[in-house]
Parts: structure tokens; C-alpha cells; sequence
């Protein structure tokens, strides 16, 4: 069975790391339990993020319409208000269990992470089949 189409709670994002876009189309950060927006500002010609607003988990849970992993990609939607967050990655390293309880916090990271490796195990083989290729011709 793989992960997809499981939900996503709010618990669930409480020690996530991670950029999510909202419903309204804002980019926000979770960190640390709480969801920040940034600005940018120049300095010395410099990008630096300044802090607009922080919210709690609560507030912006509701909103999040897409949630995205370190290479800015999607890994959980939200198809309109009021509807379910979903896992939207299609992965065989984690399986549900009913008879066995687990921690949906870590679950959820570990997810996002297990995708991230396969992801990057991916680009190396196909980096490594790509040379022998060409020195084979």
C-alpha cells in the first residue's frame, strides 16, 4: 500500500520545517510549531528575509493549500476550503498499519524525507547511466 491520499493533521505539522502555500496563494513557513511570513529586503545588495507575521498552527492550518518539500515540490494538497490535506506522492517505504500505533508526526517526516532520498537516488542513476552511455557509443 503507499502513502498516498493519507491525511495530513495539524499535529502532524507541529515539528515540521517547510514552506506552504495558502489557500489565498501566500507563501508561508512553518517553523517550530508556528507558520511565518517573510519579506525581503536588500542590503548591501544582499537578499535578507525579515519577519512579517507570525501565526500559530491553529490559525493557518485551516488555509494551507499546498504543503512542499525541500525541492519545492508538492507533497500534500488541500483541494478547497474546508476539505481534506492530503499526501498527493505515491511512495513504497512507508505503509499504513492498523494494528500497530505510530506517531503521525514522525510518520509524516519520515515521509517527506524517504521521498526526498528516492528522489535524489534517482538523479544519481540516471547521472551514472548517462556517462556510461556515452562512452559506450
Amino acid at each position: 500500500m503507499g502513502t498516498i491520499g493519507i491525511e495530513v493533521r495539524e499535529k502532524d505539522l507541529e515539528v515540521v520545517s517547510t514552506k506552504v502555500k495558502l489557500l489565498n496563494n501566500q507563501i508561508w513557513f512553518l517553523e517550530e510549531g508556528f507558520a511565518v511570513k517573510y519579506c525581503y529586503l536588500f542590503e548591501k545588495g544582499k537578499q535578507v528575509p525579515v519577519q512579517v507575521q507570525r501565526k500559530t498552527m491553529s490559525e493557518i492550518y485551516p488555509e494551507i493549500r499546498f504543503i512542499f518539500d525541500k525541492k519545492n515540490e508538492v507533497v500534500a494538497e488541500r483541494a478547497s476550503f474546508g476539505a481534506r490535506l492530503r499526501t498527493t506522492r505515491k511512495n513504497n517505504w512507508l505503509t499504513t498499519n492498523k494494528k500497530v500505533k505510530f506517531n503521525r508526526t514522525l510518520y509524516f517526516y519520515q515521509l517527506i524525507q524517504k521521498i526526498e532520498d528516492r528522489n535524489h537516488a534517482k538523479e544519481m542513476l540516471d547521472h551514472i547511466y548517462s556517462k556510461k552511455a556515452k562512452a559506450s557509443k
